[in-house]
């Protein structure tokens, strides 16, 4: 303040524009220090060094406080004494840090090798990887106990690892030892959905439904929109008997995350086992072929059939509490007509062409063979689901406009993987009669149009600030078994208005 109404400083544009710049960049830093403040990188805390003192220097001379050396006698003993000092708390500080990551690369670079082993019938060898993984993150966990990181990437590998071993007692041990590391985890940083989220699975693996409600529940409050964990409240509440609750969260996974109704396997479920991705095809394989939805023709009794029932409700309390003229409104109009002739209801299509959305009206005409209305869109398709409506109708071009349609909805370039998705794309667009059937007709196992996936937590290591470890992913709940062409016209977009909290289909 005083540097601000000197009137030499302000006659001096120079030392003004570099004042204001330095000032503005230190205000910058603050902002971004609330939440991360990265003072030991060395270009950030020296360059506020650099700063601190480019600004003290600027007001010692306007100031006419300029100090120089033989002016005053200089506290070299005090000075030096600080500086010992508190580079010896640095010193003191970062080794255990720095020890700790030492010992966690070693450790995770065994991860690899262990489910080698394990899935090759190796378990011995397998055994003593795991132990050399244990004792490493259990020893960096000790020198760097404030980190949730180490105790969480130990519990998340364990409970991972468990899946590959043959024998209960094994997979029990594992995973029982990933709950506890988990939960010392979450003591070291309760205000992360991941810690919540994974030792509810694994709580809900050990047959403990009530303390996987609770996580389920504490990761909904951190992170209310996090896809699965409705689901995963869902399957602890019906293995309690709370089967309307968990109808209800089943509900809430669908308004959540729309296209994970498309799961073909919702009929099959056997909600007191757990889904892994060897089971796929066997509960594939129990569907009837020529079901024309995959939920609609379920019984009055069937838990899918329920959490329709639940999920009506829900949109008619949306629409009813959100005002007629907001986009809301239409975007619920418009999900709800998707969702209903996803699920064979009469009239869906016919409400798609009335909710006034574009590309809910393009798809109504299209699933109505309205060739003339579709005409701009098969001239110039831009947008992938113009790209697979436009192979509908054009069967020599199919192949490369699904191909275009694939690559720009994943926003990724062809590969092996991606051109057998085409190709049975292709196959079975060939096959059909009718869009509707190359949508909605249910697929068989083992069919490489079965979308297996396990979402990547690909910012769980930005958020603890280590970058050297394997990624972890979440469980595999139905919403992670799709239909790859199901990507192509419907997609999960954003909704409006709700901060993110439901997402809902952009057909």
């Amino acid at each position: 303040m005083r540097l601000h109404f000197c009137s030499s400083w302000q006659r001096d544009r120079t030392h003004q524009v570099i004042t204001y710049a330095l000032f503005g960049g230190l205000l910058a830093y603050g902002v971004q220090a609330i939440t991360d403040y990265q003072l030991d990188v060395f270009a950030i805390s020296g360059s506020l060094v650099i700063t601190i003192a480019s600004l003290a220097y600027i007001g010692q001379v306007h100031t006419k406080e300029l100090v120089t050396l033989g002016d005053y006698p200089q506290p070299r003993r005090w000075l030096a004494v600080t500086v010992t000092a508190f580079s010896t708390a640095a010193i003191v500080w970062i080794v255990p840090v720095d020890a700790a990551w030492h010992f966690s690369a070693i450790g995770f670079n065994s991860l690899d090798d262990i489910a080698y082993d394990a899935r090759n019938g190796d378990l011995e060898k397998a055994q003593d990887g795991l132990q050399k993984f244990k004792r490493n993150l259990e020893r960096s966990h000790e020198l760097a106990s404030w980190e949730s990181y180490y105790p969480y990437q130990l519990g998340w590998n364990l409970g991972n690892l468990s899946k590959l071993y043959p024998a209960p007692e094994v997979r029990n041990q594992l995973g029982q030892e990933g709950l506890v590391w988990l939960k010392k985890g979450i003591q070291a940083n309760p205000y992360q959905e991941f810690g919540y989220n994974s030792a509810a699975w694994l709580s809900l693996d050990r047959g403990n439904a009530k303390e996987a409600e609770a996580f389920f529940r504490r990761g909904l409050e951190l992170v209310p929109a996090k896809r699965g964990l409705f689901y995963g409240l869902g399957s602890s509440l019906i293995r309690q008997n709370k089967s309307d609750a968990g109808f209800k969260a089943i509900a809430r996974e669908w308004l959540n995350d729309p296209i994970s109704i498309t799961s073909p396997i919702w009929p099959a479920i056997d909600w007191q086992k757990q889904i892994s991705l060897n089971s796929v095809p066997e509960i594939l394989g129990n569907l009837s072929s020529n079901l024309p939805s995959t939920i609609a023709k379920l019984s009055g009794q069937g838990i899918a059939f329920q959490s329709v029932q639940q999920l009506d409700s829900l949109y008619n309390q949306l629409l009813a509490t959100t005002p007629k003229q907001s986009d809301l409104y239409v975007q619920l109009l418009h999900t709800r007509a998707v969702v209903d002739w996803w699920l064979g209801k009469p009239n869906a299509v016919e409400q798609m062409q009335k909710v006034g959305n574009p590309t809910a009206q393009m798809l109504a005409n299209a699933l109505e063979d309205k060739k003339v209305a579709l005409q701009s869109v098969l001239d110039n398709p831009s947008t992938p689901a113009e790209m697979a409506i436009a192979a509908w109708y054009k069967p020599e071009q199919r192949s490369s406009l699904l191909e275009k349609a694939w690559a720009m909805a994943t926003r990724s370039l062809p590969d092996k993987d991606s051109a057998a998705i085409v190709d049975a794309m292709t196959k079975r667009m060939n096959q059909s009669t009718s869009l509707d059937e190359w949508l909605r007709k249910p697929l068989q196992p083992n069919d490489p149009l079965i979308l297996r996936f396990r979402r990547e937590r690909t910012g769980f290591g930005v958020i603890s600030r280590h970058d050297d470890s394997t990624v972890p992913r979440g469980r595999l709940p139905p919403g992670g078994i799709e239909c790859h062409n199901c990507h192509i016209l419907l997609k999960p977009i954003p909704y409006p208005g709700n901060s993110g909290s439901i997402r809902v289909l952009a057909a």
